[in-house]
């Protein structure tokens, strides 16, 4: 487990019981926001302030950096594709940035659909999925950006008040972290019957695990099982 402390000061590892096995310190970020771990155990932080993404190996060494001003704008939620390119969501300019692993960016996803997106998952089949706080969706595209699907989680009108984190299984669900209403909803794989999975009062989702742990809930969403099969 990866998790970014309230002040986006630094990056910690934990093991299943709450202990810390990694710290990646405050001297590299100004705001560390998201972060994601591909699968050879590298670690992806997005520093929201600076508009940056760095790479560090498994132990905490800084390996390169990427992003900048030109290129992202409030940056969020982040994926590592199969060949390794990073998606990034640059909230601001309404788009998902593909950069390669030198920093290049080699795609732009979502622009002219999206309004305000928030987080990017990738599924083992190429499907990326962007959720959007402002559509209060989750929008799916195609591994070269086309768009698939809008999907709003109900019958003809949205069931999310906004959507924040999002998370695609291997077993094939579709998690959604609501973040007006401190829901998560779970679809199976056709995008139908949906459940809350866990909800609170404001600000509060799966309070009992997450103040166990001393931590506080976020808007953002991560399940130990990252790459996923499914397909709407």
């Amino acid at each position: 487990l990866y998790v970014t402390n309230h002040n986006g000061e630094s990056v910690i590892k934990l093991d299943s019981s709450g202990k810390q096995l990694l710290k990646i310190d405050a001297k590299t970020f100004r705001r560390a926001n998201s972060v994601t771990v591909d699968a050879s155990g590298n670690i992806y932080v997005v520093d929201r302030d600076a508009d940056m993404v760095y790479k560090f190996d498994s132990s905490g060494k800084k390996v390169s950096s990427l992003g900048g001003k030109k290129f992202l704008n409030n940056p969020q939620g982040i994926a590592v594709a199969s060949n390794e390119n990073i998606l990034v969501v640059s909230q601001n300019n309404d788009e998902v940035v593909e950069f390669d692993q030198t920093g290049r960016v080699v795609n732009s996803i979502g622009k002219g659909v999206l309004s305000n997106p928030f987080d990017v998952k990738i599924d083992n089949n190429g499907t990326i999925y962007v959720s959007d706080t402002i559509l209060r969706e989750v929008a799916m595209f195609s591994r070269n950006g086309t768009l698939l699907q809008e999907f709003k989680g109900g019958a003809g009108r949205s069931a999310f008040r906004s959507t924040g984190g999002i998370e695609v299984t291997q077993d094939g669900k579709l998690y959604v972290m609501d973040i007006l209403s401190s829901k998560i909803y779970v679809y199976g794989w056709e995008g139908t019957a949906g459940t809350v999975v866990s909800g609170g009062g404001n600000n509060t989702v799966n309070t009992s695990i997450l103040e166990a742990s001393g931590l506080k809930a976020s808007s953002l969403l991560a399940l130990s099982s990252s790459s996923a099969k499914l397909s709407m």
